[in-house]
């Protein structure tokens, strides 16, 4: 029963945390945001909100580009 259970909880943690680097640069980006609300506390959220959103795409985009490349690298036998 702990097994399974803690089987889970592992699995569930790994959709979030699975990959550092995505996650260290969703947090960083997030804060970059964070730091131009107080440096502009003017600022329209919509403007905040789209570079928040699109920052977001752009770190999504990069990460799955270089997990592609990766991939193909492995199966060509060219990787780890």
């Amino acid at each position: 029963m702990m097994t399974a259970l803690r089987a889970i909880v592992l699995g569930i943690v790994a959709l979030f945390v699975d990959d550092g680097a995505l996650a260290l640069g969703l947090l960083g980006w997030t804060a970059v945001n964070g730091l131009a609300v107080r440096a502009w506390p003017g600022t329209s959220f919509v403007v905040l909100g789209g570079a928040l959103f699109f920052g977001y795409v752009a770190i999504l985009l990069g990460n799955v580009a270089y997990a592609a490349d990766a991939a193909g690298g492995r199966r060509r036998g060219m990787g780890k």
